[in-house]
């Protein structure tokens, strides 16, 4: 999958247990790599500044202000 123009929007989030935020959008958004997409945290940013956002791409608007409006 090549993460085009198909993929919109885009919503970073600081959040660890990121399970139970796939388990939210599998029900609420849809399925994995057709609806939303998931772009883990980044490990060396993770092991240098602990750092944990995580980037959710959509590629409906409608979805991606549901997500924000959850999740952020």
């Amino acid at each position: 999958m090549g993460l085009g123009s198909d993929w919109k929007y885009k919503i970073t989030i600081e959040y660890s247990d990121y399970q139970e935020v796939i388990n939210w959008c599998n029900i609420y958004i849809g399925e994995f790599n057709h609806a939303w997409y998931q772009l883990g945290i980044d490990p060396m940013e993770y092991f240098v500044n602990g750092d944990i956002r995580s980037k959710w791409l959509f590629k409906k608007h409608k979805h991606a202000v549901l997500f924000q409006l959850r999740w952020h």
